[in-house]
């Protein structure tokens, strides 16, 4: 049916959590909250060192969906994946949010 197959663009590095995107997020955000709106956040990029930042009642969405420990199959290829530092990276989250900070 296709002549050749799809040639996909890498999006990857316009999504990411990229310099300045923080303005943007800000001024999301406090629209979001004025009008009371649940928001859910993709974190592509984005540390547990940043999590604060970026959920919770001071940060930019109600909830995020973070991507750090994704990584980990990338650079594994075949091999499997670390399960050491695949823990480390959930508990690494886990620890940055506790408490009530996200």
């Amino acid at each position: 049916m296709w002549d050749r197959p799809f040639d996909f663009a890498d999006v990857n590095g316009n999504y990411k959590n990229i310099e300045g995107i923080d303005v943007y997020l800000k001024e999301l955000s406090a629209v979001l909250k004025k009008h009371q709106v649940m928001s859910v956040g993709e974190a592509n990029g984005v540390t547990a060192e940043e999590a604060t930042a970026w959920v919770g009642e001071n940060g930019y969405f109600d909830m995020i969906f973070e991507f750090e420990h994704i990584d980990l199959w990338r650079t594994r290829n075949d091999e499997g994946i670390d399960l050491r530092s695949f823990k480390h990276a959930l508990v690494r989250w886990q620890e940055s949010l506790a408490d009530g900070r996200g």
